[in-house]
């Protein structure tokens, strides 16, 4: 099992408003969502696109 389905298996609608509240609030979401998206925000300032390096 993909360590990351429950990812896949999330609306979009609901990860957008999540990450629209991180970025304006980011201490009112949960920590593990504040994680999340610190490291999808960290893999954007160097170009990453989420995808696993070959």
């Amino acid at each position: 099992m993909d360590k990351f389905s429950y990812i896949s298996n999330a609306h979009p609608e609901y990860i957008e408003a999540l990450y629209q509240e991180f970025k304006a609030n980011p201490d009112a979401l949960d920590p593990g969502w504040r994680k999340f998206f610190e490291g999808f925000e960290f893999a954007q300032q160097f170009g990453g696109n989420g995808a696993a390096a070959s």
